[in-house]
């Protein structure tokens, strides 16, 4: 009786310690990476084999401009004026002709803004013809200008309206040379000036992109 006690004990011992000695299993939790978020980086904007054309609002020039690649681009300018007189009224006739060269360097971009530099040379060529009044003979002056210089454009793209109408303006000063003749006198001028003085202003141009 005494062999059966024990050995029940003891099997009830063996039990409690297989109970006892199992070990809850640990929750372990996942630990997630932060998510790594994509970095933009900026493009050149794409103008490459990009032809434009404008027209300057303020001196009624034309603007053709190209791009062969993303870093350089082209443009030339061009501009006629004719004003017919009248001899009774003593009113002069006149023609005008400009025209110009620019190379286009992209300089800094923001959005739908873009800062181009624009080194390049103009010339202007006008006649003004004044009709015979009573004891004065018929004469004209002639002016003839050359500006080398170099100019900073800003240039906003009209995405609400397309995506390749833009509006720009330039300001900068160049070398220039400007020349005067009337009935057999002539004479010139050296300075500095923002455009050619007799033949345009501060541009305001207009420009869709094919």
């Amino acid at each position: 009786m005494v062999k059966k006690s024990i050995a029940v004990v003891l099997a009830l011992l063996f039990f409690a310690g297989i109970v006892l000695g199992k070990k809850k299993p640990v929750k372990t939790e996942e630990i997630k990476e932060p998510e790594k978020k994509e970095v933009v980086v900026q493009k050149d904007a794409d103008f490459k084999d990009k032809l434009s054309l404008g027209y300057d609002i303020l001196n009624r020039n034309v603007y053709l401009r190209f791009w062969p690649n993303n870093k350089f681009g082209m443009e030339f300018t061009g501009g006629l004026g004719f004003a017919t007189g009248s001899s009774t009224a003593n009113i002069p006739s006149s023609f005008t002709f400009n025209a110009g060269m620019n190379m286009i360097f992209p300089m800094y971009n923001a959005g739908t803004f873009y800062l181009n530099l624009k080194p390049g040379i103009g010339i202007g060529f006008n006649n003004t013809s004044y009709p015979a009044v009573g004891n004065l003979d018929s004469y004209s002056i002639n002016k003839f200008q050359v500006i080398l210089g170099c100019w900073l454009e800003g240039e906003e793209f009209l995405t609400a309206i397309s995506k390749n109408l833009s509006v720009s303006s330039s300001v900068g000063a160049g070398f220039l040379i400007s020349s005067t003749s009337d009935a057999g006198t002539s004479a010139t001028t050296i300075g500095f000036s923002a455009a050619l003085p007799d033949f345009s202003i501060m541009p305001l141009v207009v420009r869709y992109y094919f």
